[in-house]
């Protein structure tokens, strides 16, 4: 991303930068003409001008800043200058004067950090956490266990050159990441000895990295031959496959020795890239973001957090309901989730049990009130459902953009489609943009955060499931389990009425042998998403369609995701059926192991045509089956027999694999409770139990 556009993105939020540049360009004007004089010589329209001389302009294009800058007699970067703030929070104190390019750079680049909202719209940015209410987040490292704090990768050892930061969605990695290279930025200004931090998405690494764009960059900002580069690569989770190798590949070549490379990335992702890349072995160090305690670190970020806004009132009302509401002290030892309840309750929304249900519920809440309020601020023109459609709409193609790395041109067409609506804080504040200098565009990036994304797709699919709308393109796209983890919660929180309005539409689509308008492939994975949510509806009775299809389909993967529907059910007949098909055809057994690998993200192949080989390490589906063995809610005990036939062939298939001490117990004591009356079954279970001890005993 070019850095004017970064800085400008960061001013549409910045209003104490508004309130300058109004002042400063007042008073320029005024020497330069009237405003109808400097609109007509400018090209930008005598409202903007307006806006901005009374401090209310919040989406300045580089384009306007030129061209306004031009007709007063004056250039964009000197206007730039004059107002910006006369010091900085770090050591980037000189960089508004400082004619040296790069020192320059490190002061819009930290200007971008430092402006970023919290939330979308949030009246409160980055620069509100710097310095003060930081928290030093628990950390463990893979490499030296000894390590305590991210600060130490500030100054890492001799020869430690690449660095991961992982961690479960909203575990704080890009905050990390912007602290370091806040830390890293500071180092360089004051002694010049450290690496330069350059921050950015993964998404724009081929771009920058590239060795002319190299070449051109050291030579635009002046930097020494020898000067370190330290790339601060965000969101490498939130790219497709075929950049997430060209980021590691970068990141490991032997070429590079001299950079310094920090990535960010969600756990469970990068442990596909060791699989692929043998990433862990090639990083130096490796720092997992860990929840934080709810004494030592919640309490204290509300607490200073609510005291810096002068609202004491409400951290009485944070720690009232804490007390009230037992799960909330569950979710609030994420960092995300604890930002959204803050903004909840900043809103002064009344809390309640039935928020905190599970993270579709939080999320919910925060995504309807979002939306409500802008509506009711007047900074939103358009109808909250066609807000919604869009959000929606542009969801789907951000996640398509991700799994195929395709920058999508459907994208940019479909916000062109809709130019007016950029101005609409209800829709276009929930994302992240960037002005694109060579078409002279707002080209839209990503949502603020990875996970309103996965909520937002998951409300399409329950939109369309629950109004009547086209439900193919919901059903389309081949969503994985953050995404159907949502959905499942929410096809809970629907009324029985409703849960029996979806089964009926479901049925009816599953028997519709050509869907009009689908390409080739589309009908399998349509076929394949329609059984899987009606496998999860949880009504009284198990679909009568489910159980045909479990038994009768031709189709392999349609006869699997259709008896597992039927078993969630708990429905013994296609239980057996299944059962006895996994253990008596190595097809069905593979198949099986297949669709799990590429379902839970231990391999990113589609699950219509990835084969196991018995080489794919199966962490994901390896932790999924060991958390359900030791969970006795009624879902997991249906699904107790298949998950451990699935355990059973993932060792079978891997000869040297293990499991722990402790794994080992969690199958010794996976029997049936005593309420379950199949004794049948319970001997099946016990039965299979038996032959993964065996297995793990011969390799022990």
């Amino acid at each position: 991303m070019p850095l004017d556009s970064q800085f400008w993105h960061a001013l549409r939020i910045d209003d104490a930068f508004a309130q300058r540049l109004a002042t400063v360009y007042r008073a320029l004007r005024k020497r330069s003409g009237t405003q109808d004089a400097v609109a007509a010589a400018s090209s930008v329209g005598l409202k903007s001008i307006e806006r901005i001389e009374q401090g209310k302009a919040r989406a300045l294009s580089v384009w306007q800043i030129e061209q306004l800058a031009q007709a007063i007699g004056t250039t964009a970067d000197e206007l730039i200058e004059s107002a910006r703030p006369s010091r900085t929070p770090i050591s980037v104190t000189g960089a508004a004067s400082d004619t040296r390019p790069h020192v320059r750079f490190l002061g819009n680049q930290e200007l971008a950090i430092l402006n970023a909202p919290l939330l979308p719209g949030a009246r409160t940015s980055f620069r509100f956490l710097w310095p003060d209410l930081v928290i030093s987040a628990p950390v463990q490292f893979h490499r030296n266990p000894l390590l305590q704090k991210l600060d130490a990768l500030v100054d890492p050892p001799s020869g430690y050159t690449k660095f991961a930061i992982l961690g479960t969605p909203g575990s704080g990695k890009t905050t990390a990441l912007r602290l370091l290279t806040l830390q890293l930025t500071h180092r360089f200004v004051d002694n010049g000895a450290a690496p330069f931090p350059i921050y950015i998405h993964a998404r724009d690494i081929d771009t920058l990295t590239s060795e002319i764009s190299l070449s051109s960059m050291r030579l635009k900002l002046a930097l020494e031959e020898d000067t370190s580069i330290a790339w601060m690569v965000d969101g490498l989770d939130e790219v497709g496959p075929h950049t997430r190798t060209s980021v590691i590949e970068r990141a490991l070549s032997p070429q590079n020795h001299r950079e310094l490379f920090f990535i960010t990335c969600r756990s469970d992702v990068f442990a596909e890239l060791e699989y692929i890349h043998n990433a862990d072995a090639y990083f130096d160090e490796i720092a997992e973001m860990r929840d934080w305690d709810f004494d030592q670190h919640v309490l204290k970020y509300a607490s200073d957090y609510f005291s810096k806004m002068q609202r004491s009132d409400l951290l009485e009302h944070f720690q009232s309901y804490c007390d009230s509401i037992a799960s909330l002290r569950l979710f609030v030892i994420n960092p995300f989730h604890l930002t959204l309840v803050i903004y909840l309750i900043h809103a002064e929304k009344r809390l309640t049990n039935e928020m905190f249900l599970d993270r579709f519920s939080l999320y919910d809440q925060f995504y309807k009130h979002w939306i409500y309020r802008e509506r009711t601020r007047g900074t939103s023109g358009r109808g909250s459902d066609s807000v919604v459609a869009l959000h929606i709409e542009v969801a789907r193609l951000l996640y398509t953009r991700r799994s195929f790395d395709d920058h999508s041109a459907e994208l940019d067409e479909l916000v062109s489609q809709h130019s007016e609506i950029i101005a609409d804080t209800a829709f276009s504040h929930l994302f992240q943009w960037h002005y694109d200098l060579a078409d002279g565009v707002q080209r839209l990036d990503s949502f603020r955060h990875e996970t309103l994304l996965e909520y937002i797709l998951a409300a399409g699919v329950l939109r369309a499931l629950t109004t009547g709308a086209n439900l193919l393109p919901s059903l389309s796209l081949q969503y994985n389990n953050d995404v159907n983890s949502f959905i499942r919660s929410g096809l809970l929180h629907c009324s029985t009425a409703k849960r029996k309005a979806i089964e009926r539409r479901l049925s009816a689509l599953l028997q519709v042998e050509s869907l009009p308008g689908t390409f080739p492939g589309d009908h399998e994975r349509i076929t394949e998403q329609a059984i899987y949510y009606l496998g999860r509806l949880d009504l009284p009775q198990c679909p009568d369609i489910l159980i045909s299809l479990a038994l009768h389909s031709e189709n392999s993967i349609t006869r699997r995701a259709a008896s597992l529907g039927a078993i969630l059910y708990g429905d013994l007949s296609v239980e057996r059926v299944f059962i006895e098909e996994l253990l008596s055809s190595s097809a069905a057994d593979i198949l099986n192991r297949s669709v799990q690998l590429a379902y839970f993200g231990d391999v990113s192949d589609p699950m219509f045509n990835f084969v196991d080989d018995g080489a794919v390490p199966w962490t994901k589906v390896r932790e999924t089956i060991l958390t359900r063995l030791s969970s006795h809610t009624s879902r997991d005990i249906h699904l107790r027999l298949w998950d451990l036939v699935t355990l059973r062939s993932f060792l079978t298939s891997r000869p040297t694999d293990v499991l722990s001490r402790e794994e080992l117990q969690v199958v010794a004591n996976a029997t049936l409770p005593a309420q379950d009356l199949d004794v049948g079954r319970g001997l099946r279970i016990q039965n299979i139990i038996s032959q993964i001890q065996d297995i793990v005993g011969s390799r022990i």
